[in-house]
């Protein structure tokens, strides 16, 4: 039973986090969106040519 307990707590802890994220996410002042954006050109598979690193 207490295991039950600490697993919805947990849970109900993560959901909570994940709406807060998704309410404190919002667009900066004065940034417009692109016009004439078109998301169909970029589906599909992507190739990662290089990577660069930023830590050592």
């Amino acid at each position: 039973m207490r295991i039950r307990t600490i697993a919805t707590g947990l849970a109900a802890l993560a959901a909570l986090s994940a709406a807060s994220r998704a309410v404190m996410t919002r667009v900066p002042r004065g940034i417009e969106p692109v016009s004439g954006f078109d998301a169909r050109l970029y589906m599909g598979r992507w190739y990662e040519i290089a990577r660069l690193w930023s830590a050592p």
